[in-house]
């Protein structure tokens, strides 16, 4: 196969075509040089921009970071939580986007990035100064609603699976810090003076003030936010590196 596109400087996303004639495995290779910043200038990106998309798949580049990689790792927990709130009453008026809990991960590890590869906790669930670990071990007051005749700690709702709860994978902390935004999502209520009294209720708060929870810097809520949902609503980071189409909120 001929070269596609050659000794063309890309500013923008480019879309290639290309046929084939025959059924069966086919190797497509992608080279780009990537200029300094003295020549691409200040305000453009660097090589980690680069994205090779094929069929709505994307490819990570060799040697590169792979800011997808845990897209899939996203998409289960958010799913399973969505599916477990949604059957019971007083559901979430809003799902929860898998794209939103891609942005908190990139805003706590650099999706998996810092401060090295090696990271573990890539929602910081589990750090020693964040009251989310406790919480989710139950060693602090979680009460959430389970129906209008009973609430219990947050703990009613684990996999038999997930207990007793632990961060020692990526993939724990994504499914913990999931379950930790769905918490800091909703609001339990009852009657009485103390509110301890049945019927019981729930109340869903934003997504946006659920985000605002999760941290627990207070000096650093409302930065966190806007890094936040900036990256969510636009796919890009401070940096302007693309994470995924802007069209691509859910």
């Amino acid at each position: 196969m001929p070269s596609l596109l050659r000794n063309t400087l890309l500013t923008s996303v480019k879309k290639l075509t290309f046929n084939t004639e025959d059924v069966g495995w086919h190797l497509i290779k992608v080279s780009a040089r990537v200029k300094s910043e003295k020549q691409r200038g200040k305000n453009k990106t660097d090589d980690e921009e680069l994205m090779v998309r094929i069929d709505n798949k994307i490819f990570p580049k060799y040697g590169g970071r792979n800011y997808n990689q845990f897209d899939q790792t996203i998409q289960e927990p958010v799913s399973f939580w969505n599916e477990f709130f949604s059957k019971q009453t007083y559901p979430p008026t809003e799902p929860l986007g898998p794209n939103l809990i891609k942005a908190i991960v990139y805003r706590e590890s650099i999706l998996g990035y810092f401060p090295n590869e090696d990271i573990i906790d890539v929602m910081q669930v589990w750090d020693a100064e964040n009251p989310a670990q406790d919480t989710i071990l139950g060693k602090s007051p979680a009460n959430e609603f389970v129906n209008e005749n009973q609430y219990q700690h947050m703990s009613y709702s684990y996999p038999e699976n997930k207990v007793p709860p632990q961060v020692k994978t990526p993939e724990e902390s994504i499914f913990w810090g999931v379950r930790f935004l769905y918490h800091k999502a909703q609001e339990f209520t009852g009657a009485g003076e103390n509110g301890l009294n049945s019927p019981y209720g729930r109340i869903w708060v934003s997504w946006e003030e659920a985000v605002r929870r999760y941290n627990a810097n207070p000096k650093l809520k409302e930065e966190y936010i806007e890094e936040v949902f900036s990256i969510y609503r636009n796919g890009i980071d401070a940096k302007g590196i693309t994470l995924w189409p802007s069209t691509e909120t859910e």
